[in-house]
């Protein structure tokens, strides 16, 4: 497959447990003239998925949308892993798969984050929103391993700091921000 991708930078989040609110948080703090695409896995049964893009749409000038297979990623879009599938990234597309939860999960941050890191070394911005248990950590240490730009919600605003907690125990993040800063400090990264 040959890459067709259309974009300098990556921004992956993951969030679970309080990260509705931590995700609308970030979104809306982003113009819709954003320079990267954003691809979101988060802990959500499925009937809450399309609840979820509906409400963010409203929230956000991006364009929120599930994530199809072989989907070309582009920028001022937001991308949601759908429940029960894993997502990786590769050659500029999104990959869709059922393998095993891991991490208790599917999508996992963790699998999310490793293949960024793979495949976007430096050009991979990961970011860790309030959460109820550790996945993202590992994929968050790869991230950081391989050059990219780690973002942590500040453990003690987050709804649900466990998450959060695990990250920064598991690196020296390059930041650990409030809410309502985190928009804005991807703007400013993307835009270099």
């Amino acid at each position: 497959m040959s890459s067709n991708k259309k974009y300098h930078q990556l921004v992956v989040i993951g969030a679970s447990a309080g990260g509705i609110n931590a995700v609308k948080q970030v979104l809306s703090r982003i113009p819709m003239d954003f320079n990267a695409p954003i691809v979101i896995a988060q802990h959500m049964n499925s009937f809450m998925n399309m609840f979820f893009i509906d409400y963010l749409n409203t929230y956000t000038s991006l364009k929120v949308k599930e994530a199809n297979h072989m989907e070309l990623l582009l920028p001022r879009r937001v991308y949601y892993i759908p429940p029960n599938y894993h997502g990786l990234v590769e050659k500029g597309r999104l990959i869709l798969n059922a393998d095993a939860k891991v991490n208790y999960s599917r999508p996992s941050i963790d699998v999310l984050f490793e293949s960024v890191a793979l495949e976007e070394n430096e050009n991979a911005i990961g970011v860790i929103l309030s959460g109820a248990n550790s996945d993202g950590a590992y994929g968050m240490k790869l991230i950081k391993q391989y050059g990219g730009s780690t973002i942590i919600q500040n453990p003690k605003s987050a709804e649900f700091s466990v998450m959060p907690s695990a990250s920064v125990m598991a690196i020296k993040p390059d930041h650990i921000l409030d809410l309502q800063d985190i928009g804005a400090h991807l703007l400013k990264a993307t835009s270099l």
